[in-house]
């Protein structure tokens, strides 16, 4: 008898997870495909995403970039319409050409998606765009990492603080 009290209350447990996955899910879906099809340039249908199990398995596998240097600076946020951001953004691509994975609010409950490489990505967001306040960019093979945090100074000045991290990345530097 205790046996079978331990696993239906295993099978309660499991059957609350999956019922608060799928109210997130269905919470994120619609706001997370607008993002990415904002940031990819194409419509993104959610047949597109990476699998859950698939993205938590990424998501804690993925740390090959930490044994590398960490190269942080900060833009003015405005500064990324411009010619040098773009070059940067060149130059991450010349150094790894690989697909990427993009970490925004959604991704966690939602699933990754694949992008053919950092250049694809559009940039021409407005500082508003991610009410996480960051976005994440990881190479396909977990080697390299970027970080964009954004913030406001004390002064009201939108900024981006940049990190780059990983066996290419780290060592690409801003014109």
């Amino acid at each position: 008898m205790v046996e079978k009290s331990k696993t239906d209350k295993k099978l309660l447990q499991q059957k609350r997870e999956n019922s608060l996955k799928r109210r997130l899910y269905l919470y994120h879906i619609n706001n997370y495909l607008s993002k990415l099809t904002f940031l990819s340039g194409k419509e993104v249908y959610k047949e597109d995403l990476l699998t859950l199990d698939f993205t938590d398995s990424f998501r804690e596998k993925a740390h090959d970039y930490e044994k590398f240097i960490k190269k942080e600076f900060t833009i003015p946020f405005p500064q990324k319409k411009e010619k040098e951001f773009a070059m940067y953004i060149d130059r991450l691509f010349e150094s790894s050409k690989q697909n990427i994975y993009i970490g925004i609010s959604g991704t966690q409950e939602c699933g990754l998606y694949k992008f053919n490489d950092i250049k694809s990505v559009n940039f021409d967001f407005d500082f508003d765009f991610e009410e996480s306040e960051s976005i994440t960019f990881i190479t396909v093979d977990g080697k390299n990492y970027l970080l964009l945090d954004f913030e406001i100074d004390n002064m009201g000045n939108h900024l981006i603080n940049i990190e780059a991290q990983g066996e290419n990345w780290s060592s690409v530097e801003l014109p």
